[in-house]
């Protein structure tokens, strides 16, 4: 059940995987990673109410332990609620610091507070943990970008999309590098 509750949820199919994870649940209430891909459907879903509930008796059922702070940051994010979640992410990185997805979502609320050397300097942290997290490779082109460092932006793009040609989200934050640089036909060509 609950390999079949990850694969809808990667599939997109959010609302069965949310079913299939509450059954897991109820004959095992201690899982916490059924119990956190429970949380990201809901979040998913966009019911957030349910999502932070969950979250909220994840952290203290578990009186925070890892995974749960990280979780509950994650909801609060998905939700725009910045300000609420970003205490509680490096909370969550006191006892996971290796997780780079929460060092992705405490940029976001940095670059909310607009932060923007916060969040660069978090997305560095993501990257040094996991070099192929293209989402945090993604929003520090942006960041780069934005910053008017459009010389690093193409760097960091051009280097990752070596070693992963595909990756969409890259290539989107490439093609905004390559516009804002002022490479307007570069950008065309990868966009059309």
């Amino acid at each position: 059940l609950i390999n079949l509750g990850a694969l809808l949820q990667h599939r997109g199919h959010v609302l069965e995987a949310i079913d299939i994870y509450r059954e897991v649940l109820s004959q095992a209430p201690y899982a916490a990673e059924v119990r956190g891909n429970l949380i990201k459907s809901l979040a998913d879903a966009g019911d957030f109410d349910a999502a932070l509930a969950e979250a909220e008796a994840a952290v203290t059922a578990t009186k925070g332990a890892r995974g749960a702070l990280a979780a509950q940051g994650a909801v609060l994010v998905d939700a725009e609620r910045y300000a609420e979640a970003e205490p509680v992410l490096p909370a969550a990185l006191d006892l996971e610091p290796d997780d780079d997805m929460t060092f992705v979502n405490l940029a976001l609320c940095q670059a909310a507070r607009q932060d923007h050397a916060a969040a660069t300097l978090s997305l560095q942290a993501a990257i040094n943990i996991n070099p192929h997290n293209a989402r945090a490779v993604a929003d520090l082109i942006n960041c780069f970008s934005a910053a008017g460092e459009h010389a690093q932006a193409l760097k960091l793009s051009e280097q990752f999309l070596r070693a992963h040609p595909a990756e969409r989200l890259v290539v989107g934050s490439h093609a905004i590098a390559l516009r804002k640089a002022g490479q307007i036909s570069q950008a065309d060509a990868l966009t059309t």
